[in-house]
């Protein structure tokens, strides 16, 4: 019976951090007062997600990985995709395949890749597995969850410019398997979330000035 109390608690928070993060999405760039929302979702998911990881001590690994360990888990090779991606986004646009200098939004780019990490597969990932004990359901809802985000940004009618939903939800979900198999595959969230942060870092680095989807 506990167990089953336990589970669907976890579907229940798997279910509150997804509505209260896609309320960000939809609010975040609307005026007063309905950004407040927004600022709501945003502390909804930041209490949640805080509440998790302080009450595990398994969920902060060292940063550090050994040889032995990034070759077991594919890491190395999930790094240079990610980088080779982001290379080519970049050349797409016609801004050459890497930064010729990091301006002052890179750290904030990085931190961008880290938190979403920290969220899709960190707290959204274990949530699902531990409720429903399937890692492919954790890694598919993870992916699913965070293309709806993206995708929530840029339909939401207070979105600051517009772009094709498509082009963005299907390469976000995609990204997103990626990335929660290697989660499954490392057992950690780090490795996930330093491959995102390196795409971030180089797609968005030399930007003069924030995008205006970052809040």
């Amino acid at each position: 019976m506990m167990v089953i109390k336990l589970k669907q608690r976890g579907w229940v928070d798997v279910l509150v951090f997804a509505g209260a993060l896609f309320l960000f999405g939809w609010f975040v760039s609307a005026a007063f007062p309905h950004y407040f929302i927004a600022i709501a979702g945003l502390l909804i998911c930041c209490a949640q997600a805080g509440m998790f990881y302080a009450a595990r001590s398994d969920t902060w690994p060292p940063f550090f990985f050994t040889v032995k360990q990034l070759l077991a888990s594919n890491a190395l090779i999930a790094f240079g995709v990610a980088i080779g991606i982001a290379a080519a986004n970049r050349d797409s646009a016609g801004l050459g395949y890497f930064p010729h200098e990091l301006t002052s939004f890179a750290p904030v780019a990085i931190g961008i890749g880290l938190t979403e990490e920290l969220c899709f597969r960190g707290y959204a990932y274990q949530r699902v597995e531990s409720a429903s004990g399937s890692v492919l359901l954790a890694v598919a809802l993870s992916a699913f969850l965070h293309a709806g985000y993206k995708s929530i940004l840029f339909i939401s009618p207070y979105a600051q410019g517009q772009v094709n939903i498509a082009l963005l939800f299907w390469p976000t979900l995609i990204a997103g398997f990626l990335l929660g198999w290697l989660r499954s595959s490392s057992r950690s969230v780090w490795p996930a979330a330093i491959a995102h942060a390196l795409f971030d870092m180089i797609v968005y680095g030399d930007a003069a000035t924030a995008p205006w989807w970052v809040w």
